[in-house]
C-alpha cells in the first residue's frame, strides 16, 4: 500500500513468439488461440509462398500461406517475420512483402 503513491499501473503488452512449427490444421487454431490479439508476433517465414511443399516436408512455415494469414486472422497489430531459409540470402526484401501483403489481407484468408 505504501508504494501505491510512487508506482503508475498501466498495461502491459502481449508479445507473442512462434517457430520450428508444421502448417497443419491442428497448429493453425492453436497459433491463432495462443497469439490473438498480441501487440508483438514473432513468427518464423523459413520459406516462401512458391516453395509451400519444401515447407512442409521440413515442418515450418511459409510466408504467405502460413505466417501472415495467421497474423491476421490473429489479430496482431504488429508482424516480425525471420527464421528466413538461407536459401533466400539476398531476397529478405521479397520474404517480408510476401508476409506483409498476406498480413494486410492482399494475398487471400487463411481457415482455421
Amino acid at each position: 500500500g505504501q508504494l501505491r503513491d510512487v508506482l503508475t499501473v498501466t498495461p502491459g503488452q502481449k508479445v507473442a513468439y512462434v517457430t520450428d512449427v508444421s502448417d497443419t490444421p491442428e497448429n493453425r487454431t492453436a497459433i491463432v488461440q495462443l497469439v490473438r490479439d498480441a501487440d508483438l508476433l514473432f513468427i518464423e517465414a523459413t520459406f516462401a509462398a512458391a516453395d509451400a511443399a519444401l515447407a512442409a516436408s521440413r515442418a515450418h512455415l511459409t510466408t504467405t500461406t502460413a505466417a501472415g494469414r495467421l497474423a491476421r486472422a490473429a489479430r496482431v497489430q504488429r508482424v516480425e517475420p525471420f527464421h528466413f531459409s538461407p536459401r533466400y540470402e539476398g531476397q529478405e526484401q521479397q520474404m517480408l512483402t510476401e508476409v506483409m501483403a498476406a498480413f494486410l489481407g492482399r494475398a487471400g484468408s487463411v481457415s482455421v
